[in-house]
């Protein structure tokens, strides 16, 4: 059994996992949390680490791999001259070992206080601070350069990534 990366329709990640795990396939579809904006309103959502694509595992000489690129949401298979390209192993393995049950990456080990962060989620999405410190109960406190002075906040240690 190997990985192999499967393309999707656009924004159709989740029907294309719903649709190749109910017909028997081992599918990961890593993602992270994303603060969406939208008329003037905040949502953090799931999304895709890598939009447009999923990972299913095979056994090419075994399972019936040509019926997954006729499946609803798929558009296909990731191929080379004849047969499905493998995903070097180790590779989804680790994004597999550093997810949680939703398949959220996790990216907290990383963390070094005085280090650089970005931040994920929440009304500071996307900007980027200093890792002040890290508590026991799953929060950091990042300080941010906001209208030239230093501010702190505390978000969650799942919110972070290092930059």
């Amino acid at each position: 059994m190997r990985w192999y990366v499967v393309q999707t329709l656009p924004h159709q990640e989740l029907r294309a996992q719903h649709n190749l795990e109910r017909q028997g396939y081992r599918v990961f579809c890593p993602k992270r949390l994303k603060t969406v904006r939208h008329a003037r309103r905040t949502q953090t959502v799931l999304a895709p680490i890598f939009p447009g694509y999923l990972f299913v595992s095979l056994d090419v000489g075994r399972d019936r791999w040509r019926a997954i690129s006729s499946t609803y949401g798929v558009a296909r298979l990731i191929c080379g001259d004849v047969m499905p390209t493998p995903v070097p192993e180790g590779v989804v393995e680790t994004m597999m070992e550093s997810a949680d049950g939703r398949d959220v990456l996790q990216f907290v080990d990383d963390l070094k206080v005085g280090g650089r962060v970005r931040l994920l989620a929440g009304p500071f999405a996307e900007q980027l601070g200093i890792l002040d410190g890290i508590d026991a109960n799953g929060s950091i406190r990042v300080l941010l350069n906001i209208m030239n002075g230093t501010v702190p906040i505390r978000v969650s240690r799942d919110h972070a990534m290092p930059e």
